[in-house]
């Protein structure tokens, strides 16, 4: 933020000391940078450095006695080099440039770790925990997907029960049934991004169902069958692994 952009916040709402005092001590530096020789660069360093000082601790200063400069630094953790350069250019005179160079270094790398790395961890937080909102909105999703397509099939199998669905069957039920096959087999393949979700949902709908074993067989017997002989290995070992991590 330049100080021109600073002046203008300034005059709409109160800006805190911390990040006034990062524009003016990078402004500093830009002036540092460009003339190294004149007092214009030191005075400049000494009044950002004068304010970045006083803003810091006067708010401290809450007792009808004065507390020493130093005393309210520790308390903050602020190093004393800055207590004493700002008594230093307030009562001897303009420190030298490489003090004030040094000083407007050492003033910016106490706001980074004390202000602005605190503002990045919690935009990091921030952000992880969005992110996780997100996922959590996407699974859910795709769980309202599943079970919507393991009712479709098993109202399928329903209607009859007994029926042997045929590839290629061109009827009603064939085309639904094989639909619903081919949708399944889809997202239990490893290629797909929520096959482990899709297993979870398949062992949960089966185990939970409240029905005899003989019409589980003859539910889902085909659906595991096909599965077995498309998927092969990696259908069997990933439906039992989630059998004995969910239901064991």
């Amino acid at each position: 933020m330049n100080s021109h952009a600073l002046h203008l916040y300034s005059s709409r709402a109160r800006i805190p000391h911390t990040l006034q005092s990062t524009a003016h001590l990078f402004s500093v530096l830009l002036i540092m940078n460009d003339d190294s020789s004149s007092d214009t660069s030191r005075l400049s360093a000494s009044m950002a450095l004068i304010r970045f000082v006083n803003g810091l601790l006067d708010p401290g200063q809450q007792s009808q006695y004065a507390i020493p400069l130093q005393v309210l630094a520790k308390k903050i953790s602020l190093p004393s080099v800055f207590v004493e350069f700002r008594h230093a250019a307030t009562h001897e005179g303009m420190p030298s440039f490489e003090m004030c160079e040094r000083c407007t270094l050492g003033a910016l790398e106490w706001l980074y770790s004390h202000y602005w790395n605190d503002i990045e961890a919690k935009i990091d937080v921030g952000d992880d925990e969005a992110e996780q909102e997100r996922l959590k909105q996407v699974e859910k999703k795709e769980v309202d997907q599943l079970v919507t397509l393991w009712k479709q099939y098993r109202r399928v199998r329903r209607r009859d029960i007994n029926k042997v669905v045929k590839p290629g069957d061109t009827t009603e039920i064939g085309r639904e049934y094989w639909g619903c096959v081919h949708v399944l087999e889809s997202k239990m393949t490893h290629e797909n991004e929520w096959w482990k979700l899709t297993y979870e949902v398949m062992v949960q709908r089966i185990s939970s169902a409240k029905a005899s074993f003989e019409q589980l067989k003859k539910l889902y017997e085909p659906l595991i069958n096909y599965s077995i002989s498309n998927l092969q290995d990696e259908f069997i070992i990933s439906l039992i692994d989630t059998f004995v991590r969910d239901v064991l």
